[in-house]
Parts: C-alpha cells; structure tokens; sequence
C-alpha cells in the first residue's frame, strides 16, 4: 500500500487490537489463580468495539466505495460489505459501550454510580 495514511491507519489498527488479547491473557491468568473475574471483560469488551470501528475504517480506506457493494459486486465477494454492516452490533450485543464503561468507572475508577 503506498498511502502512508493508509500504512499508518494500518499500524494503529494492529496496535489497538493487540491491547485487548493481553488484558484478556492477563484475566485467563488470574482466573487459573483462582481470583474472582474483574473488569477485564468490560475492558475487553469496550476495545472490541473500539477495535471494529477501526477496522471498518481501515477496510473502507483500502477498499474504497467498493467497500460498499454486497456479494460478487464487492469486495472479497461482499464481505467486507458484511463486516461494516456489523460493525454497530459489537457496541450493542453483550452491552452497551455506555455500560462498559459505567462498569469500568465504578469498578476500576472507583467513582460514584450515576
């Protein structure tokens, strides 16, 4: 890719999704210890979405409006189509990225509840 925009979205994108693997390493190793589950879910959950949001944004920037087309129009025969049409699910679908971070405000933060 010669767009060094692109090639540095791409890095971003690599760097972003590499956090939420060791925050999740990080809680499978203290569940073996036997610790009670923390707020790594949410953390990881919260990055998930902040990580496909990125990656829409990266596939459209390599795809251009192609991005767009659905099935053997598209690319990688619509798939990519598919995944931005996903995208707002994954800050939905096991709650909410306002909730996630209510979780992490009162847990981690130690704020008050709202």
């Amino acid at each position: 890719i010669n767009d060094p925009a692109t090639r540095q979205e791409i890095a971003k994108l690599i760097m972003l999704s590499q956090v939420p693997e060791w925050t999740a390493h990080r809680a499978r190793a203290a569940q073996k210890d036997g610790q009670p589950q923390g707020p790594e879910g949410s953390i990881g959950k919260l990055a998930a979405s902040h990580v496909a949001r990125a990656a829409s944004q990266v596939h459209t920037m390599i795809a251009g409006a192609e991005a767009m087309l659905a099935g053997d129009d598209g690319t990688v025969d619509g798939i990519i189509s598919e995944i931005l049409l996903s995208v707002p699910a994954t800050s939905i679908a096991g709650g909410t990225d306002e909730i996630q971070r209510n979780i992490i405000a009162e847990r981690v933060l130690h704020l008050p509840r709202r």
